[in-house]
This record gives structure tokens, C-alpha cells and sequence, in this order.
């Protein structure tokens, strides 16, 4: 099975979000950070062009020394300044960003 056009630009911008945030995160802001989850979904407009009138990001970082209100500054940053694929999208497409730190635990420490 393959993807539609707008299946590929949500897994572009979470691509590109994931990454950009793990870089900030790691070498810019030198936190610790064992894990990171985007996930996306959008909501597709009525009429031509097929587009988005919607779209939703989640941002789940595991990190023992980063803060809830840190990473949702760093997301907005990312999105805002870094990420070209969001650079590309129309103004007009109503984009929400959210984000939650989880505390590593025994487990997920050693699968950095």
C-alpha cells in the first residue's frame, strides 16, 4: 500500500520536526534525551485542492533534565525557525503543537 501526497507531507513534517528538535535538544540546549515521538494528524479541507485545513503535532521527549515548558518553547522554535518543511505550508492551515516530557525509567535508560 502507499501513501497519498498528504500522508507523505504529515510524515515529512514530523520527519523534520523529530529530527530538528533532537539536534536543539541535545547538541544547543545539552540536555539529556533518550527518546523522542512525533506523531501527527490532519484534517482534510472540502473542495479542490485536496489540502489541510488542520493539522495536530505531539511531542513526547524522554529526558531526565528537560521541563515540560522548555520543550514546548524549543517546539514552537523548531517549527517557527528551523524546520523547512513548515516554512512551506500555507498560513492559512491551523497548526497545533503539544508536547509532554516523560521521566526515564530503569527501562527506557538503557535503550539510548
Amino acid at each position: 500500500m502507499s501513501h497519498t501526497s498528504l500522508e507523505l507531507l504529515l510524515i515529512a513534517a514530523v520527519s523534520c520536526l523529530a529530527t530538528a528538535l533532537k539536534n536543539v535538544i541535545r547538541k544547543h540546549q545539552k540536555k539529556n534525551m533518550s527518546q523522542i515521538q512525533v506523531t501527527a494528524e490532519g484534517v482534510r479541507r472540502n473542495g479542490l485542492p485536496t489540502d489541510f485545513e488542520k493539522m495536530a503535532f505531539h511531542v513526547r521527549c524522554t529526558s531526565p533534565n528537560l521541563n515540560d515548558a522548555e520543550l514546548g518553547r524549543l517546539v514552537q522554535s523548531t517549527k517557527r525557525n528551523i524546520c523547512p518543511v513548515f516554512a512551506m505550508l500555507r498560513d492559512d492551515i491551523d497548526t497545533e503543537l503539544s508536547s509532554a516530557v516523560i521521566r526515564p525509567t530503569a527501562q527506557t535508560e538503557g535503550h539510548k
